[in-house]
């Protein structure tokens, strides 16, 4: 029976990979599939509020938000 187990790691030459953790005792031939993590882009450090503000408009008027909130609250009753 085949086991699988992802382990995190980097490249680190043409043919060489560290890993973040050790490897499972015992192991010695294993397989490697090799799916390329995403670069971190500095657009992915932008505050919440540029975030925000690049966001699409909702479907819901501030009418429908604020009728959502009375009916929420009638519910909670005096908890």
């Amino acid at each position: 029976m085949q086991t699988v187990n992802v382990i995190r790691g980097r490249v680190t030459g043409p043919t060489s990979v560290e890993l973040e953790e050790a490897l499972p005792p015992g192991t010695r031939d294993v397989e490697v599939w090799l799916r390329v993590g995403s670069p971190v882009a500095a657009e992915s450090e932008q505050d919440v509020f540029s975030f925000l503000r690049g966001l699409p408009a909702g479907l819901r008027d501030r009418a429908d938000i604020d009728s959502q909130i009375r009916s929420d609250r009638e519910e909670w009753g005096e908890r």
